[in-house]
């Protein structure tokens, strides 16, 4: 059986800069028995995997963008990408990276995610960040996105300090009913010390080999004031 190692995110805490990261050094991963999957949409970052989990009704910022219309044409070539992924790849670990899952949180679309990618055995990999900065760095985000905030409560959108983004304990607790391996980082701590969750990952997936000089990445740094 192979095993998966599952970056959940969150947003806002380093994820475009360890996608990248990874996304360049895929010769260096199969070398050390790991495969980056390459995405359908996005190949470092697997947007696919919450689009298609997430009930038909709700939004995000790509289905926003990405105007689906028909979810279950998307979940079937979905479905077909990952099976053939993994079947065709010869290496032992396999790596998924989509911050979007972290919109995942009724039990019908984890169950689908974790059928999606069976029968690996599967290691969910989160960083956890400081509420209030977290609300910050996302609401800014938005905006230069040019994605309006919203008063409705369970919208993307919506980053009053309720915001059931910054629920953490509800994230995990959906995760912890289909996964049994779950590892909660804390992305202040690590970003403090490292400057970068780049050597954390390495780390926890257990690659030993990676480029340790290239992981001061910086991407999607949200500078524009409020």
């Amino acid at each position: 059986m192979k095993s998966i190692f599952l970056h959940i995110g969150t947003h806002r805490t380093g994820t475009t800069s360890l996608q990248a990261y990874l996304g360049r050094r895929r010769t260096l991963l199969n070398a050390s028995d790991f495969a980056f999957y390459r995405g359908g949409f996005m190949p470092n970052n697997h947007i696919e995997l919450h689009a298609a989990a997430l009930r038909a009704e709700r939004d995000t910022p790509f289905r926003h963008y990405a105007r689906i219309a028909d979810i279950e044409r998307l979940r079937r070539r979905t479905e077909q990408r990952i099976g053939a992924f993994l079947e065709r790849v010869p290496q032992q670990n396999l790596i998924f990276s989509a911050e979007g899952l972290t919109y995942l949180r009724h039990d019908d679309e984890v169950a689908y995610l974790a059928t999606l990618l069976s029968p690996a055995q599967t290691t969910v990999i989160v960083y956890l960040r400081n509420r209030t900065e977290f609300l910050r760095s996302y609401k800014r985000q938005m905006l230069l996105m040019h994605l309006p905030l919203s008063a409705e409560k369970d919208h993307y959108a919506y980053c009053e300090p309720d915001s059931w983004l910054v629920d953490y304990d509800a994230l995990i607790a959906a995760y912890t009913r289909h996964y049994s391996d779950i590892r909660v980082l804390n992305y202040d701590e690590i970003s403090a010390r490292d400057r970068s969750i780049i050597p954390s990952f390495a780390k926890e997936i257990g690659w030993r080999d990676y480029d340790a000089a290239g992981t001061r990445l910086f991407l999607n740094v949200s500078r524009k004031p409020l």
